[in-house]
């Protein structure tokens, strides 16, 4: 955090979403201005305590932090001190802050299964992948690319809980018609971006989850059953749907390849994901029980 106290906020606005205050700061005035637009009906005074650190942090490099600055410079997405996205589209960034707000109200919606996790593209394979993943993912940019990945663009995903497929995040707030447009004004966009989002349905090819055998590196089969009970322990909305919720996750669970692996570096990481996309699933040496295959 003390690093992100050094990056030069100049706009930081308060809102209020059940009963939830939190603030956004960015380097942007033309950023912040559109924050301040786009969440106009939440908007609040600051909290009381005067020490309390906003909860998302927006980098948006539009000039304005000096033209002099070498290389690509990255819009980035902060919760907290953990990197939700880097992207080179100011589009993207802006859609994975509306999705963090969004996320205030997952627990009181019953319209989607909201898991908190982040999906991966290879090609035409699709992984879903714990969202404590995402940030490493975000942060490790080029090399992400290098090894043909689409990294997160969100860290919660939606779920149809009659299909178990992934569907677009409707947005549950009380937002401007024209927002994207006031966007395009103010940024014009680079035409490309690499996040993942999901912007229709979508089937699950691989779920990856952390864990499998203390003593050797791989990837591992799971059982659907032990993959379906970690799934729901971080269902955000579980209260709220119930039965209909583990049915979705089982049908999320039926049409794909449930995997488990541990790392402890980025480069592990990513090597992971690649051997999923690769389909190097090291059948032959696992240890764990194959269940529904």
């Amino acid at each position: 955090m003390s690093k992100l106290d050094r990056l030069g906020w100049v706009v930081c606005d308060w809102f209020e979403i059940e009963g939830y205050r939190f603030g956004v700061r960015t380097t942007s005035d033309a950023f912040g201005e559109w924050v301040r637009y786009g969440l106009g009906e939440y908007r609040v005074e600051g909290p009381e305590d005067e020490d309390q650190e906003p909860f998302w942090s927006v980098v948006v490099e539009d000039g304005s932090r000096g033209e002099g600055r070498l290389g690509k410079r990255f819009h980035i997405v902060y919760r907290g001190s953990w990197d939700v996205v880097r992207t080179l589209e100011v589009a993207a960034a802006a859609r994975a802050l509306l999705v963090e707000v969004e996320a205030i109200r997952f627990p009181l919606r019953d319209d989607a299964i909201f898991l908190e996790a982040g999906l991966v593209r290879s090609g035409d394979l699709s992984v879903l992948v714990p969202h404590t993943m995402v940030p490493g993912l975000a942060r490790a940019g080029r090399r992400v690319q290098r090894a043909n990945l689409q990294p997160p663009g969100t860290m919660a995903v939606a779920i149809d809980p009659d299909s178990g497929e992934l569907v677009p995040i409707r947005s549950g707030l009380r937002l401007p018609d024209d927002l994207d447009e006031r966007l395009a004004e103010a940024f014009a966009p680079n035409g490309h971006d690499p996040r993942a989002f999901v912007d229709d349905a979508t089937r699950v090819d691989a779920i990856l989850l952390y864990g499998g055998p203390l003593e050797e590196r791989g990837i591992w089969q799971m059982p659907r059953a032990q993959a379906l009970y970690q799934l729901a322990r971080s269902v955000r909305n579980l209260p709220q749907l119930g039965g209909r919720a583990v049915r979705g996750l089982a049908q999320l669970l039926a049409g794909s390849q449930c995997l488990t692996a541990r790392w402890g570096t980025t480069e592990q990481m990513l090597g992971t994901l690649a051997g999923i996309a690769n389909h190097a699933y090291a059948e032959s040496r696992s240890q764990v029980t194959r269940e529904g295959s």
